[in-house]
């Protein structure tokens, strides 16, 4: 009911019902000539409709009636006063001729022959707009309700209303100021200036005194007073807004038309003669007649008319017996020429009797900006304006943070249960520089809505106090995170080690500036933590030199500089993944938007609640989803508070290593990390010692969901850093005997099956295990077993290393000890072999032997041609990138044999005769009672060394055994095997092979 009574009174206003029976009256006064305009202008002849025209009117009136309905249902539409009354009276007009025609002689058309007028057409949907119009009036389309998320609702940064709660306690001000007010009889105008810093509540103030003058009553206690007359009565109160006005004379247009309308209620004269000396003094302006301040209006106006409207105004507004009091607020948002012109106002055009300005203000900041503008000379000048200043006091700080928390509490009532407690940290922690940046309650609002904005970008992906600090360089210096976002990396640095972003050093600290007389700004920061950061010299650049910083005060670059450092340095420790300096971090609040692969909370502990397989599920999600790093940085900061968490961390590290080579990950760095967080518990909690021991065996060594591989290097790796771990607790002897067990059944599982020619994982892990206490014998015993029942033609060929620039150059590798004891039990358990007759095999030991007659070491030449594997590997070498060109291109190795071992002596004995050049690369070994000799020479060198070297050795044979026959040696014995000394030697002497073959 009191809705449709407001609007009753906002519609039937006595001007509007005036001119509605005014509207009666002539019509009925000027029928006949109305009747005759119809008669000349709208009727039709008799044939006038045929059926298409009566079906194209009635589809038209159809539409037009369903537009309507859905003009007021679904788009909730608001007729205007004038289309309602159109309307309505066409359709009262209608209706009337409709019911008098016989009395104009008239005749309506019929639809299709029949007997439904064409004038119903129109009057159906015009009734349709006024019944839909009234009944969304009386039965207004409900609204979707819904549930409004606070992290959505701005905190707004309107003055107070009546029923919010007064954040400020500014409510004693305000009874103070009322009585100030309404006790107030003065000749001339008085003027009040409510003064505080931008943001401090003087609009919530003047919104209070306002309800205070015109409180909002019920229409009973607005009845009540029509009889009863109430002190208020004798106010009048104008909201003077200066700032809605662009024009300077819009500003004198705007407060006397406001001061006419509230008068013309109490004296329509003088309402018009304020509108009257408005349009004059705005003449005044225009003309540029000086109206100086503190001159009488006497002298001001004596020239011009305006004095006399003056005086007039004066003795009406005496005449009335009201006091006004207008509120002048946010002066401080206008330029110089229009707080001039706001206060001419004040002084001059408006000093009536009885009116009180209350004019809000900074005033501080309008004495800097009339004063910079050259328009004044100190403050004094705006101090003649006001009788009296209510300062504002500044609001303390521990009010700020209390209201801060408070709002910022109440608009995240939807985020994370752990948000409050963040919150909380986050103010508390000494890094926090709200003290520095938030001195009222407008930055207050600001930074909450900011903050609740850009938490929901980023979440909980960077720690609260960071994400804080950095709205607060944002809002208050846009500029510089533009200049930090293009010159990233000249001012941060990036440590790739630790993936963080930190502040550049100067390196030349100790040659920088002193500028801690630069620097002016006042607080108890110590600044001289400042001065060994490059942009702390930076900004020593003097205006102009430096374009990214000439604009920012003294005061501003150290509170800039103070922000990075508490955000980017040394005094921002990174002790977990969420710091602004993690670059991943860095980015996302840059670009406020929170990464697809961003690993949160909730899935980091969500890996707690699980184990086993589901576990190694879950680490396979996180790398398919690029999330491993994050996880791995998380584990690397996470301090497990139990047992059951360790538990989890454990196996989770375990998984990653089982699949290392998958995931891109070093073994190494993840065994440390293992180390880390098993070395840390073990530190902290000493009375789990037993469970930690059943948890490491449970989820490392004796894990069935992790490779027999990954048990193996991880029980190696433990026990090479013995010295530091001392084995987690665990015994020697269960390192051991897991150990060999481990191994044994890694043996077992190649039984029936052997691994690729390139897959040398078996050696390794054999060459780990034998540095293991003494389990080298028993793992030599079980790889010898091993190999017995297998074809060895794999062993052989992973036992033989390629030279890195050749393919034909080839040693035995000295892992083959570790599994087999040395190179040459290696050699004898290759020839013991069951295999040995198979053309693969032999070519191996032949190999072998060469190698042997080296004494296992130095390169050996071969060209293989029966083992199908070994040319497998030697076509991967060839057509391996690094191979370009053959290192032993055009080299021969030649191998003899002879039974005459006093040739060795006499090498040893008559050295001199073998030291020519002919002789610099040549080895004697006596071998199973056989000399056996080596020589290096090079293709186009093989002649030389049958002409030369051959004969010289021969020969020196026959002169040694006592044969003084001459012997001449011929090329064509020159052949492997055969005998090259003569019939008359009791010995032989014969080519054991010449490598590489042609």
């Amino acid at each position: 009911m009191k809705r449709i009574l407001e609007e009753i009174e906002k519609t039937f206003t006595a001007r509007r019902v005036l001119i509605v029976f005014i509207l009666v009256v002539v019509f009925f006064a000027k029928e006949i000539w109305i009747v005759s305009i119809i008669d000349k202008v709208l009727l039709v002849p008799k044939d006038f409709s045929n059926p298409v025209l009566d079906v194209l009117f009635i589809i038209a009136s159809f539409c037009l009636s369903l537009w309507f309905i859905y003009l007021f249902r679904r788009r909730v539409y608001k007729a205007s006063y004038t289309q309602i009354n159109s309307v309505l009276a066409i359709n009262v007009l209608l209706l009337y001729f409709f019911f008098e025609a016989e009395k104009y002689k008239w005749n309506y058309h019929g639809l299709l022959n029949t007997n439904f007028e064409y004038i119903w057409l129109m009057v159906i949907p015009l009734s349709i707009f006024l019944l839909i119009h009234f009944y969304s009036f009386l039965k207004p389309v409900k609204k979707i309700q819904r549930k409004l998320l606070p992290e959505y609702r701005l905190t707004s940064d309107n003055p107070k209303e009546k029923d919010e709660r007064d954040l400020l306690g500014y409510d004693r001000v305000v009874k103070k100021l009322y009585q100030i007010l309404i006790n107030q009889e003065s000749r001339k105008s008085l003027t009040i200036g409510l003064v505080g810093p931008w943001g401090n509540g003087k609009s919530s103030i003047i919104q209070m005194l306002l309800d205070k003058f015109e409180p909002n009553l019920s229409y009973k206690e607005r009845f009540n007073q029509i009889f009863n007359k109430d002190l208020l009565d004798d106010y009048l109160i104008i909201h003077f807004l200066p700032y809605l006005n662009h024009q300077e004379e819009d500003l004198i247009k705007e407060f006397f038309r406001a001061l006419s309308s509230k008068l013309k209620p109490y004296n329509g004269k003088l309402s018009n003669l304020v509108l009257e000396y408005s349009k004059r003094l705005v003449d005044l302006y225009k003309n540029k007649v000086n109206l100086n301040f503190f001159e009488k209006h006497i002298t001001s106006f004596e020239k011009t008319s305006a004095k006399e409207m003056y005086d007039d105004i004066n003795e009406r507004l005496k005449e009335t017996g009201k006091k006004i009091i207008v509120f002048v607020d946010d002066l401080d948002r206008l330029n110089a020429k229009e707080i001039l012109q706001v206060l001419k106002l004040i002084r001059n055009s408006a000093d009536f009797t009885n009116v009180i300005f209350l004019v809000a203000m900074d005033k501080e900041y309008i004495v800097k900006l009339l004063t910079g503008k050259q328009e004044i000379l100190n403050a004094r000048f705006i101090d003649k304006f006001f009788q009296l200043e209510v300062f504002l006091p500044a609001i303390r700080k521990e009010s700020l943070r209390t209201i801060f928390k408070e709002l910022l509490t109440e608009k995240t009532q939807q985020f994370r249960s752990e948000f409050p407690t963040e919150l909380q940290e986050a103010l508390n922690h000494q890094h926090n520089l709200f003290d520095d940046y938030i001195h009222n309650l407008r930055d207050v609002k600001r930074a909450v809505n900011q903050i609740t904005l850009e938490y929901s970008y980023t979440g909980e992906a960077i720690k609260l106090k960071d994400l804080i600090n950095f709205i607060y360089l944002k809002l208050k210096y846009p500029y510089f995170i533009k200049i930090l976002q293009e010159n990233k990396s000249k001012l941060l640095k990036y440590n790739k080690e630790r993936d963080v972003v930190i502040l550049e050093h100067d390196e030349n600290q100790e040659n920088s500036y002193d500028l801690l007389d630069f620097f002016r700004y006042e607080s108890n920061f110590d600044h001289k933590i400042l001065d060994k950061y490059s942009l702390y010299k930076d900004f020593k650049l003097e205006d102009g030199k430096d374009d990214h910083y000439f604009r920012y005060s003294h005061d501003d670059k150290v509170l800039i500089i103070k922000t990075l450092a508490y955000l980017f340095g040394e005094e921002n420790e990174t002790k977990d993944t969420k710091s602004i300096k993690k670059l991943s971090n860095f980015n996302m609040i840059i670009e406020q938007r929170l990464f697809e692969d961003y690993l949160g909370d909730d899935e980091f502990h969500d890996l707690f609640n699980n184990s086993g397989d589901a576990l190694k599920e879950l680490v396979k999600d996180k790398y398919e989803s690029h999330k491993l790093p994050q996880l791995l940085d998380r584990i690397t900061f996470y301090k497990p508070d139990s047992l059951a968490e360790l538990k989890t961390l454990i196996e989770t590290l375990a998984y990653i290593y089982d699949n290392r080579n998958n995931y891109n990950q070093y073994e190494d760095t993840l065994f440390k990390e293992l180390g880390r967080k098993v070395q840390g518990f073990i530190d902290q909690n000493i009375s789990e010692q037993d469970g930690l021991k059943m948890t490491i065996k449970n989820y490392l060594f004796e894990n069935k969901i992790l490779s027999l591989e990954t048990r193996i290097r991880m029980l190696t790796a433990l026990w090479e850093e013995k010295q530091n771990n001392h084995l987690w607790g665990l015994k020697d002897e269960y390192i051991f005997k897991t150990s060999v067990d481990i191994y044994k059944t890694f043996l077992g599982k190649y039984q029936d099956k052997l691994w690729r020619y390139n897959n040398y994982t078996f050696y390794h892990l054999g060459q780990k295990l034998s540095k293991i206490g003494s389990i080298k014998s028993e793992i030599v015993r079980l790889t010898k077993e091993f190999w017995t029942s297998q074809d060895i033609e794999l062993l052989c060929v992973q036992s033989i290393n390629i030279e890195p620039w050749s393919i034909q150059g080839f040693t035995l590798s000295d892992g083959i000890e570790y599994d087999f004891g040395s190179k040459r039990e290696f050699v004898e358990f290759v020839n013991d072999h069951g295999l040995v007759n198979r053309p693969a095999i032999k070519e191996f030991r032949k190999f072998f032997d060469l190698y042997r007659r080296r004494e296992y070491r130095g390169v050996i030449f071969f060209t293989f041609e029966k083992s199908e594997l070994m040319k497998k590997k030697i076509e991967s070498q060839r057509n391996d990138p690094q191979y370009t060109q053959e290192e032993y291109h055009g080299k021969k190795q030649l191998f003899f044999e002879t039974s005459f071992l006093k040739l060795e002596n006499d090498w040893q004995e008559n050295r001199s005769l073998y030291t020519q050049e002919n002789f610099i690369n040549i080895q004697f070994t006596i071998l199973d009672e056989k000399l056996s000799i080596f020589m290096a020479t090079t293709d186009e060198g093989i002649q030389h060394l049958i002409d030369n070297r051959l004969s010289f050795l021969l020969n020196r044979i026959l002169e040694l055994e006592g044969n003084e026959i001459e012997f001449s040696f011929n090329e064509k014995d020159f052949k492997e095997g055969k005998n090259l000394l003569p019939k008359e030697s009791n010995h032989y002497f014969k080519l054991i092979s010449e490598q590489p073959k042609n």
